[in-house]
């Protein structure tokens, strides 16, 4: 049987610290969190040692997702360069077409509209792919799911 992708998810955490994250290691909770895995033998164990008073679970567990992304502190300071349009109806539809060239940001409705950004969007949508292909692989799809999905139009 397949395991829930949050406990597969809770298992590449607890992996990336135990064996990647190094003690000389400059983010302090990463750091933390690397010494809670070398002391947990399990996942689960690991999971239940990682919030402190100061952080919650949610917090460390963003920090280590961040880790493995290889996001960097300057990726989530920039504001959004695009919005990926995941779905629309009619009326939706009607509103991108009159307005959708007003917006200060560009709503993406196909892959081939990321190569019209500027560098810090392109950058941010490498950061996109990367977390797609991470989601695709806790669930167990291909890859290149969600790139080559369109728009539902309802």
């Amino acid at each position: 049987s397949q395991l829930c992708p949050e406990i597969l998810l809770d298992e590449l955490y607890f992996t990336h610290c135990r064996l990647y994250v190094r003690e000389d290691e400059e983010n302090d909770l990463l750091r933390y969190a690397a010494k809670m895995a070398r002391t947990a033998v399990t996942a689960a164990e690991f999971i239940e040692k990682l919030p402190t008073k100061k952080y919650t679970l949610a917090r460390m567990r963003r920090e280590i997702l961040y880790a493995i992304l290889r996001v960097k502190p300057e990726d989530y300071k920039n504001p959004p360069a695009f919005t990926v349009l995941l779905a629309a109806n009619e009326k939706g539809r009607a509103y991108l077409a009159d307005c959708g060239k007003h917006f200060t940001v560009p709503v993406i409705t196909k892959p081939a509209d990321f190569s019209a950004l500027d560098e810090t969007g392109k950058q941010q949508y490498e950061l996109h792919r990367k977390a797609d292909e991470l989601y695709a692989y806790l669930m167990g799809w291909p890859a290149d799911t969600f790139i080559k999905r369109h728009p539902v139009i309802l």
